[in-house]
C-alpha cells in the first residue's frame, strides 16, 4: 500500500498554490533548480546541494514604531518598534559555504505587493506590525486579546503568495491551542480547507509524511515538528515561514529552541514570527528568546500605546481588600506555629534559616537544601547532612501548607496535609527507603503542635474556610444582577483544591452556573472532583462556556494563556500572583469587544505585600520592554529581491465559496476520527479535489458503537460515510464503511 501511495503521488503532482490566491501571477516565478540525485532530506547535510549565495543585503529597513527615546512617557509604553539602529546587533550564523538546499523560488510578480485582510476591523498597530514582520524576523509583544493571531495569519498568507512552493508552519505549545489556531487563521484570511492540516504525534509517520507533501499550512506542536525534522518526515527546505506562539517559552532547551536550530540547518532561508504577551520578566530572559529565535525586530505595544488608544475597550481595575475572620486567622496562626517549630529544629541542626515563619519562603528552603548538598558546612558529618536535608524537605511541606492557608483558605491547607499523610502511610507500608524522612514526618504527625494546627484549620473550614469565598459569591451575585443574561465571568486561582472549593460554593449562588477548568494532569489520590480534564474535555468546556451553558469558569493557569475562551466581562483573581507574566495574561481575558473589569481579591494583613510585589514586577517587565534597545538583535538576510514588495493592498479575504463564513467552517483538514483508520482517511482527504458539499458530507463519518474499525487504507481506498438527514432532528446521521476505489478515478465518490 505504501508503494501504491508513492506511485500515485508521482502521478498526481501537488497543485499550484497560486490557483487559490486571486491576482497571483506566474510568469515571473524564478525556476527552482531540480535537486541532484542522492539521499532524501534528512540524510545529512553533507549530501545536500550547496546553497546559492544570497544577494547582498541593502541593510535593514525601519518600518513602524517610534524612536526609543519616546518609548516611555509618563510611565506609558509608547509605540515601540526596535531595529538595529536602536539596539546592538550580533551577526547571524555565517552559513555561506554550508551545505544547504537552494532557496524556495520567489514569484516576483506576486511579491511586488503584500495583502492585508479587512475581514476584521483594520487597526493601525496590527497593520504596522504586519508590514514589519513580512520583512524581518520579528518578536511581537502584545497583551492577550490584542490580535496577535491576525498578524500571524496575514504574514502566512503573504508568504504563501510569494513562495508558491513553500510551506508555512504554525507552532503552539499544546494540542488544544494548535486546534484552535487552525480555525482562527483560516477565518482571518479565508484559507481553503484542503491547504491546511493539523498534525499530531499520534499520527503514523507515513501519514504525517503524506500530509507534509500536500498541505501548505501546517499547524502542530513544537515537539512534533522537531521529531519530523529529525526523522526527515518534514521537508525543512520548503519551510519559508515559521510562526511561534507563546514565544516566551523559547528558553533553555525548549522544543521551540530545538525547532529553530534544526530548521536553520535544513533551510536556506525562512521568516520567523514570534508571538508573546510577555516575552520575559527582565531583559536577560528577553535576550535569550531573541537569540534563540534569531529575532531582528521587536514590536511591542500595550493598551496605552499611541497607535492602540481607541482600538480597544476600556478595562477597569479594582482592588478589593477582604477582612479576615477570627477563625481563619486562628487556623493560619496555628500553621505558622507548626512551621516555627520546624525552623527551630533546623537551626539546632546547624542550618542557618530565619526565625520568622511568615518571612521564610519555601523557595529559600529549597535553595538552602541545594547549597547543603553541594557544599556542606565544614565539620558536619555526613549523616547530619542527610538529616538536615530531610528536615528541610519536611519544612518545605509545612511551608506550602502555610502558603495555601494564607492565599486559598483552611480547606486547601487541610487537603494538602491529608495528601501528605496518605503518601507517608503508603511509603511506610511499602517499606520505603527514605527512612529518615519517614521518621521525621512521623514525629511531626505525632506532635502536639501539629494536632493543634489541624484542629484550628478544621474550625476555620467550618466557619467558611476563607473570607474570599463569600466575597467572590457577593461579587458574582451583584454582577449578574446588573448585567444581561449573556454575561460571562472567569475566576482565576492557582490551586486545583481551590477550584473544587470555589465551584462547590458558587453552585449555591442564584444565577451562577459555574464549572471548573483545569489541566490534564491528575494529582496523587485525586477523586472525581480533582481529576484533570483531557484536551477534548477542555475544548468541550470552552465551547459550552461560549454558548452560555456555563456563565462562570473557575480556572487554574490553563485558562491564563493560549486558548480563546471568548468574551469575558469580569475577571476575578482569587489569589494574588507575584508573577507579572501570569498577571498580564489574566487581565487580557477581558475588555476585548466590550468594556471589562478586573477585580483583585487581597486579604488584609496577609496578601497585601504580595500584591505590592506583583505591581512592582509588572513595572519591571514594562521597563524591560522599554529598555529593549539593550537587547542584541540578530542580523538576518532578506528573503525577497531588493525593493520588494513595492505596495500594500487591503482586501477582504472571504472563506472559499464552498464554505460558510462561520466559525464552524474553521475546521482543519485533519478530521477528528477514531484511531489509526481515521488518520489514513485524513491523509486521503488532503490529496482530494477542491471541497464540495457532497464530499464534505461523505468525509463526516463516524464508527458505530461496536463496529470493527476499517483496515488502514491507501490513497486509492477511501473511507467514506453514507450520510442522510434524520427526520426527527434534521441532523446528519452517518455510518462508516469501506469502498474500494482501486478502479475508480481519484476523487470520484
Amino acid at each position: 500500500e505504501m508503494f501504491e501511495m508513492e506511485a500515485l503521488a508521482e502521478r498526481q503532482p501537488a497543485r499550484d498554490i497560486r490557483s487559490f490566491f486571486p491576482g497571483a501571477a506566474t510568469a515571473s516565478t524564478t525556476a527552482r533548480p531540480p535537486p541532484p540525485p542522492g539521499p532524501a532530506v534528512g540524510a545529512g547535510p553533507s549530501h545536500q546541494p550547496r546553497r546559492q549565495p544570497h544577494a547582498a543585503s541593502s541593510g535593514p529597513v525601519r518600518s513602524g514604531g517610534q524612536p526609543l527615546a519616546a518609548a516611555v512617557r509618563a510611565g506609558r509604553l509608547e509605540c515601540l518598534g526596535i531595529g538595529p539602529e536602536d539596539a546592538a546587533e550580533i551577526p547571524a550564523d555565517d552559513a555561506d559555504g554550508a551545505d544547504l538546499p537552494p532557496p524556495v523560488p520567489v514569484d516576483e510578480a506576486a511579491a511586488a505587493s503584500w495583502v492585508y485582510p479587512t475581514n476584521m476591523p483594520v487597526r493601525p498597530y496590527q497593520h504596522s506590525i504586519t508590514k514589519t514582520a513580512l520583512l524581518h524576523n520579528t518578536l511581537v509583544c502584545l497583551p492577550t486579546g490584542m490580535g496577535k493571531t491576525l498578524i500571524a495569519a496575514a504574514v502566512m498568507y503573504n508568504f504563501s503568495r510569494w513562495f508558491p512552493a513553500g510551506r508555512c508552519v504554525f507552532l503552539a505549545p499544546t494540542k488544544p491551542l494548535v486546534h484552535q489556531q487552525v480555525g482562527a487563521v483560516r477565518k482571518s484570511v479565508g484559507l481553503p480547507r484542503e491547504l491546511c492540516a493539523e498534525l499530531t504525534g499520534q499520527m503514523a509517520a507515513e501519514d504525517r509524511r503524506r500530509v507534509w507533501r500536500f498541505a501548505r499550512f501546517l499547524f502542530l506542536t513544537a515537539q512534533t515538528f522537531v521529531n519530523d525534522l529529525k526523522t526527515g518526515v518534514c521537508p525543512g527546505e520548503d519551510v519559508v515561514c515559521l510562526v511561534v506562539d507563546e514565544a516566551h517559552k523559547a528558553t533553555s532547551n525548549h522544543s521551540y529552541v530545538q525547532a529553530a536550530r534544526l530548521l536553520g540547518r535544513r533551510s536556506a532561508g525562512f521568516r520567523v514570527l514570534a508571538l508573546s504577551a510577555t516575552p520575559g520578566s527582565n531583559a536577560e530572559r528577553m535576550q535569550e528568546v531573541v537569540s534563540n529565535l534569531r529575532i531582528s525586530r521587536i514590536e511591542a505595544r500595550d493598551e496605552q500605546s499611541v497607535d492602540v488608544v481607541g482600538c480597544l475597550k476600556s478595562r477597569q481595575m479594582d482592588k478589593v481588600v477582604v477582612q479576615p475572620t477570627a477563625e481563619y486567622l486562628a487556623g493560619r496562626a496555628a500553621a505558622l506555629e507548626a512551621y516555627r517549630a520546624l525552623l527551630r529544629k533546623l537551626r539546632e541542626s546547624g542550618v542557618g534559616v530565619g526565625d520568622d515563619p511568615a518571612k521564610v519562603r519555601r523557595y529559600s528552603l529549597l535553595t538552602k537544601q541545594k547549597e547543603l548538598a553541594a557544599a556542606p558546612p565544614a565539620g558536619m558529618e555526613q549523616h547530619h547532612v542527610y538529616r538536615a536535608q530531610a528536615h528541610l524537605t519536611v519544612a518545605m511541606m509545612v511551608a506550602q501548607g502555610v502558603e495555601l492557608a494564607s492565599s486559598h483558605g483552611c480547606s486547601s491547607a487541610i487537603a494538602h496535609f491529608r495528601r501528605d499523610m496518605e503518601e507517608w502511610r503508603l511509603l511506610r507500608e511499602g517499606g520505603g527507603r527514605r527512612k529518615m524522612g519517614l521518621q521525621l514526618r512521623e514525629e511531626l504527625y505525632q506532635s502536639e503542635v501539629y494536632h493543634e494546627m489541624l484542629s484550628k484549620l478544621a474550625e476555620g473550614e467550618a466557619a467558611g474556610s476563607h473570607p474570599k469565598l463569600s466575597a467572590t459569591a457577593a461579587l458574582l451575585s451583584h454582577h449578574f444582577g446588573a448585567h444581561p443574561a449573556g454575561s460571562r465571568v472567569m475566576v482565576f486561582t492557582s490551586l486545583r483544591d481551590s477550584v473544587v472549593e470555589l465551584t462547590a460554593h458558587l453552585a449555591k449562588v442564584e444565577g451562577v452556573r459555574a464549572f471548573r477548568f483545569v489541566g490534564q494532569a491528575s494529582a496523587k489520590g485525586s477523586d472525581e472532583t480533582r481529576k484533570g480534564l483531557s484536551q477534548a474535555q477542555q475544548r468541550e468546556v470552552v465551547r459550552a462556556f461560549r454558548q452560555g451553558n456555563y456563565n462562570v469558569l473557575v480556572a487554574t493557569s490553563i485558562g491564563e494563556e493560549g486558548l480563546d475562551i471568548g468574551e469575558v466581562d469580569l475577571i476575578i483573581c482569587y489569589d494574588v500572583s507575584s508573577s507579572a507574566i501570569r498577571q498580564t495574561q489574566r487581565f487580557g481575558r477581558t475588555g476585548r469587544r466590550n468594556a471589562g473589569r478586573v477585580v483583585m481579591l487581597v486579604t488584609r494583613g496577609v496578601e497585601e505585600e504580595v500584591y505590592e510585589r506583583s505591581l512592582a514586577n509588572a513595572s519591571i517587565m514594562k521597563r524591560a520592554l522599554a529598555q529593549a534597545a539593550a537587547v542584541q538583535l540578530v542580523q538576518t538576510r532578506p528573503l525577497l529581491p531588493p525593493g520588494l514588495p513595492t505596495r500594500g493592498d487591503q482586501r477582504r479575504l472571504a472563506p472559499p465559496p464552498d464554505e460558510p463564513p462561520s466559525p464552524a467552517s474553521a475546521e482543519p483538514a485533519v478530521a477528528r476520527g477514531r484511531g489509526r483508520a481515521a488518520a489514513s482517511a485524513d491523509g486521503a482527504a488532503l490529496v482530494s479535489p477542491p471541497s464540495t458539499p457532497e464530499r464534505d458530507r461523505a468525509q463526516r463519518w463516524a464508527l458505530k458503537e461496536g463496529d470493527a474499525p476499517p483496515r488502514r487504507l491507501s490513497v486509492d481506498r477511501w473511507t467514506v460515510g453514507q450520510a442522510r438527514p434524520a427526520a426527527a432532528s434534521g441532523r446528519w446521521a452517518s455510518r462508516g464503511h469501506v469502498q474500494d476505489m482501486s478502479r475508480t478515478p481519484l476523487g470520484h465518490v
